[in-house]
């Protein structure tokens, strides 16, 4: 398996996140938001909960499909192995 460099938050002033010496750029601030809420409470969450506390004056629907489009740009920035998505739950990868 291949060493991976590890995950760094820098969470005084703007947020930012690296990866060994490399810059991610998470341009969706509830993006890096999410992120960072997953890595702090290191559990499963299910979807309708995270939409709910991020987006509390949409829909259900809008805010799910607010989420959704978070989840994209996470994968998008950082790769598909950043999260655990286990039917209706999401959590940060255990091996981040």
């Amino acid at each position: 398996m291949k060493d991976r460099p590890t995950l760094s938050f820098y969470l005084l002033g703007p947020p930012q996140l690296r990866s060994g010496d490399k810059n991610i750029e998470i341009r969706r601030h509830k993006a890096m938001a999410l992120l960072v809420y997953l890595a702090v409470t290191a559990q499963r969450h299910s979807r309708d909960e995270l939409a709910t506390m991020f987006w509390p004056d949409y829909s259900q629907s809008r805010s799910r499909a607010n989420l959704r489009r978070c989840i994209s740009e996470l994968k998008a920035s950082i790769g598909e192995q950043i999260l655990c998505i286990e039917q209706d739950n999401l959590s940060l990868s255990p091996s981040i």
